[in-house]
């Protein structure tokens, strides 16, 4: 594999999955679980506050949709968006 493979299939995985990245990062810091929990409990709904804080990864990042997962690692979330970089829309399907 050349450096330019590596790059390109490791920035795939990572991006893959990025949104189920995020949620796991906002289990593991109390301080942003905690405001998660404040932001369900009064001004926002799960659902409501899951797909805005989606929206503002794909926004941020840059990111196309590619497909949905249904088997999440964090446990604040039912299913995520999986993502791909605008640069892999010709890409090969995944493996």
């Amino acid at each position: 594999m050349t450096l330019d493979e590596f790059r390109d299939e490791a920035l795939r995985r990572f991006t893959k999955d990025i949104a189920d990245r995020f949620f796991q990062y906002v289990e593991s810091d109390r301080e942003l679980m905690h405001e998660y929990l404040s932001i369900l409990g009064g001004e926002k709904g799960t659902d409501e506050t899951n797909e805005y804080l989606e929206q503002a990864l794909k926004k941020y990042f840059g990111l196309n949709e590619q497909g949905e997962n249904h088997s999440p690692k964090s446990k604040l979330l039912v299913s995520y968006t999986e993502y791909i970089m605008p640069c892999e829309e010709g890409a090969p399907p995944n493996k």
